[in-house]
């Protein structure tokens, strides 16, 4: 179904898969850089009431699980929106401030709307979210490419309902942000209304709270633990990003589960 709205599209995701995520034997897999492998950030924008969206949900996971398995750094990262909510489904991980972020994407690209399931890689490449030719493609560009910053993050500690981290960066760029992001892998939900209705849907790295700042060459900031977050299978992920363009400058990413439960 798609979703009726002026400035709003859902895609249905009927194309066939064409080729797997890195295709080829494994020693065309390799990427070799002189410097540091960039970071590729993959940020998809998806909803539990859009039925074109379980296809990109999976899609997702599967970047995650070979990244790990490869040991590439791919951060992906699951922002659900919350225009779905008024069809019969409320997201229980859907935000208006995600929603917001995915049309300040469009403003970027010059989109007169946003839809889902939307993927974006680097902030430079968007796409329909399920669609994994195109995700291959610029992820393996974006891996290819030089990183313009480092980060790296310390001191991690918990309090109460809050995690508080420092971080830093090897280079500072003008008119520049920094993200941090709190994601949550394995996380399931039976659906009783709207488009998904009678479904379980599976999540990976869904965003469960979300900062952003400017970017300095160091800093600190805390992050909101939800009550029914499992330590064990959350993470954080910082990453850089011109605040023109939005292109992503660099990132890293940092598990949580020494904290305590």
């Amino acid at each position: 179904m798609y979703l009726k709205a002026s400035v709003i599209i859902s895609f249905l995701t009927g194309s066939a898969i064409l080729f797997s995520f890195f295709p080829g034997s494994p020693k065309e897999l390799t990427i070799h850089q002189p410097e540091n492998q960039n970071a590729v950030v993959v940020e998809l924008f998806t909803s539990q009431g859009c039925s074109s969206c379980p296809s990109a949900d999976k899609l997702l996971s599967e970047f995650i699980d070979q990244s790990g398995d490869r040991d590439l750094p791919i951060y992906g990262l699951s922002f659900h929106v919350d225009y779905w909510n008024r069809l019969g489904w409320k997201d229980p991980f859907s935000n208006s401030e995600f929603t917001e972020r995915q049309y300040t994407y469009a403003s970027k690209f010059g989109n007169r709307g946003v839809y889902t399931p939307q993927m974006i890689v680097n902030g430079k490449t968007e796409f329909v979210g399920s669609s994994k030719r195109q995700a291959s493609s610029a992820i393996r560009t974006a891996l290819a490419s030089i990183p313009s910053v480092q980060i790296a993050v310390s001191e991690i500690s918990r309090s109460k309902n809050t995690v508080r981290l420092n971080y830093a960066v090897d280079d500072v760029l003008k008119n520049a942000i920094i993200n941090i992001a709190l994601v949550e892998r394995g996380i399931s939900t039976d659906v009783t209304r709207g488009e998904n209705r009678g479904r379980k849907l599976e999540h990976d790295n869904v965003v469960r709270d979300f900062k952003q700042r400017t970017l300095s060459n160091e800093g600190k900031t805390s992050l909101n633990l939800p009550k029914d977050i499992d330590l064990k299978k959350s993470s954080i992920i910082v990453y850089a990003q011109d605040a023109e363009s939005y292109k992503i400058l660099g990132a890293t990413k940092v598990a949580i589960h020494s904290l305590g439960g």
